[in-house]
């Protein structure tokens, strides 16, 4: 998860963070590395209840590993994920992680190679890691920017199609900015 020797240092959970990680789990507490990047406990559902891990990303945005300290997983079924095993590409199962980013871009089946009868640990371990890149992207959530292409692309709604006009960044920045928290419409509009 963390480079050996990196130092860590709470940080203070922006609401914007929280709310971002939310999305997908529970961001718990979040550590910045001497190392650079971020170590974060996040939890989120398992097929038994929750599960409580360690994300590391560094200072790309990309997962540097995942590390399970609390679950109630099924023996021989979910703790198959827990431990590591091999999934059925040969990796891993954990390990496939180190490298990801892109908040919401992990899924189970399509960049996320699940361990067969455990599916749904794999989805978990899968949404701890999208919350924990979640709580370090800023601005608009990807789930919300594949929601918002639509709309800004339409030239019936705004005379111009936004995303070709090159204009979908500044309204994408200037909703994120009305995102990070109570008043923020309004500071955004002054």
């Amino acid at each position: 998860v963390a480079p050996e020797g990196a130092e860590f240092t709470p940080v203070e959970l922006s609401d914007a963070a929280v709310s971002a990680a939310a999305a997908y789990g529970t961001l718990d507490s979040m550590y910045e590395m001497s190392t650079g990047g971020y170590a974060m406990k996040i939890v989120a559902s398992g097929s038994q209840g929750s599960i409580e891990m360690i994300v590391g990303v560094d200072g790309n945005k990309a997962l540097t590993g995942v590390s399970v300290v609390n679950h109630s997983e099924t023996g021989g079924i979910g703790t198959k994920v827990i431990n590591n095993d091999p999934n059925s590409a040969g990796t891993p199962v954990l390990d496939q992680f180190i490298g990801m980013s892109g908040a919401g871009s992990l899924v189970v089946g399509k960049t996320v190679t699940p361990i067969s009868g455990a599916t749904v640990t794999s989805k978990g371990i899968t949404a701890g890691c999208n919350a924990a890149l979640a709580a370090v992207e800023p601005g608009v959530p990807a789930s919300a920017k594949a929601a918002l292409e639509p709309i800004l692309s339409n030239p019936v709604i705004f005379g111009v199609n936004l995303v070709n006009a090159g204009l979908a960044g500044k309204v994408e920045n200037l909703l994120a900015d009305m995102l990070t928290g109570p008043g923020a419409v309004r500071k955004a509009l002054q």
